[in-house]
């Protein structure tokens, strides 16, 4: 009876030993895949974040959204102490030439903790979520940098003038491509080819941010081309951490006189859907 005692102690003594092991692992390997994240959060570096992404989820990311973010999240949270709470969880699955690795908990501040939960496919991010507690939910109050939508609207209205549709999608936000179908834009384009003529070109001159009252992002440019001028804009919507054009609009600069009693506006807001 006293050697099963034993046997019992010396089993639970194990298994405690086990539980412990464990842990550690499961511990260290949950911060294998977390630390690298918060690490690019800490040195505010959106570049080294997406370099841990997959091609596929590095579409849905632009770095002065994620800039923004990372700041706002160091100027609340305070100092990252890198040390996950007991809240963690790993899973993997594996098939020929996939593996994933799905990991979540939390990750300790100097004010608070943030949850998280990433996705790994073949040792790249292909989904993420992080919550720090102290940060509100309007912490956007716009890109860290205007030059990414600079050089998005200029490609959008390039596209346009050339009449490449299929290459405006990617820039443009999902409500309004259901609205600016191929006959739409091609009413607008001939409209506009009719006020600039020949050899037409875009010049960006002035972003507004009206994202604070619900405008977006505003990106003003010229159309210049042969036989005019038209002042146009397009409007960023931003979604998680990609902005995109929800609208846009173009105006005859300076009719002659005699064009002065035609229409010299044109535009395609996804609002206006009927």
């Amino acid at each position: 009876m006293k050697w099963v005692i034993i046997a019992v102690l010396g089993a639970g003594f194990l298994l405690l030993a086990l539980c412990g092991i464990g842990f550690y692992f499961a511990t260290s390997a949950t911060q294998a895949y977390q630390r690298p994240v918060f690490e690019t959060i800490v040195a505010e570096d959106p570049e080294a974040f997406l370099d841990l992404c997959d091609p596929t989820l590095r579409t849905e990311v632009d770095a002065p959204v994620m800039l923004a973010w990372m700041k706002e999240v160091n100027a609340v949270m305070g100092e990252c102490q890198f040390e996950s709470g007991t809240n963690f969880n790993i899973h993997y699955d594996g098939s020929p030439g996939k593996s994933v690795v799905t990991t979540s908990g939390e990750m300790t501040f100097e004010n608070g903790v943030a949850s998280s939960e990433f996705v790994f496919q073949n040792d790249k991010l292909i989904k993420f979520k992080i919550n720090p507690d102290k940060l509100g939910n309007d912490w956007f109050t716009g890109p860290a940098s205007d030059e990414l939508y600079r050089e998005r609207t200029k490609e959008f209205f390039t596209q346009l003038l050339e009449r490449n549709y299929e290459k405006m999608k990617p820039l443009m936000h999902e409500s309004f491509i259901e609205v600016a179908n191929d006959e739409v834009l091609d009413g607008i384009v001939d409209k506009v080819d009719v006020w600039l003529g020949e050899n037409p070109t875009v010049m960006i001159t002035e972003v507004e941010n009206r994202i604070s009252e619900d405008e977006g992002l505003i990106v003003h440019a010229l159309l210049e081309g042969s036989e005019g001028t038209a002042d146009a804009s397009a409007t960023f919507k931003f979604d998680g951490m990609k902005g995109t054009v929800l609208s846009f609009v173009a105006d005859r600069a300076n009719p002659t006189p005699a064009n002065s009693a035609n229409e010299s506006k044109s535009n395609v807001d996804n609002s206006l859907k009927d």
